[in-house]
């Protein structure tokens, strides 16, 4: 799915790749078959249209691209419908603003954990050198006190 804003207003559309409305009934100023898109605008939430396939909303400096070829293929909802889904919207932006944050806290987890093992690896390391060290000095101090004990026989 295309997704689309404007930056001039709220209103974001995206193009619907399936749908139980006709496709390319009419052709727009720009010579193409009109598409479907949906509006995302707080006053007409999900609501559909036809327009130029080749729309494109300006953006700061870059200029919009396609004509404003635009007809409403879905009736009007209710301000109550309205209202639900842009609840949900801003309900669903706050839980993706949420995801986001859980998913760098856990990135930040994961470089922690491995900082924490690489510490762990390292000491681990020193250990076992030191523990070869101690092996060595009992095994010498073992050898010293067999040759004395024998020695004294």
């Amino acid at each position: 799915m295309d997704s689309h804003s404007s930056s001039s207003s709220s209103a974001s559309y995206r193009r619907q790749q399936s749908s139980n409305l006709q496709e390319g009934r009419n052709v727009c100023k720009c010579g193409v078959t009109e598409v479907i898109w949906t509006s995302w605008t707080k006053e007409n939430p999900g609501r559909g249209f036809y327009g130029c396939r080749n729309y494109r909303p300006s953006k700061g400096v870059i200029p919009k691209v396609g004509c404003n070829h635009f007809k409403w293929c879905d009736k009007e909802i209710s301000d109550r419908v309205k209202e639900v889904i842009n609840t949900l919207k801003m309900e669903n932006v706050a839980l993706l603003k949420e995801n986001r944050n859980l998913a760098k806290q856990c990135e930040s987890v994961l470089v922690a954990e491995n900082a924490v093992q690489t510490i762990a690896n390292s000491e681990m390391l020193i250990m076992k050198k030191s523990l070869k060290r101690v092996k060595f000095a009992l095994l010498v101090t073992w050898l010293l006190l067999v040759s004395i004990w024998f020695g004294k026989i």
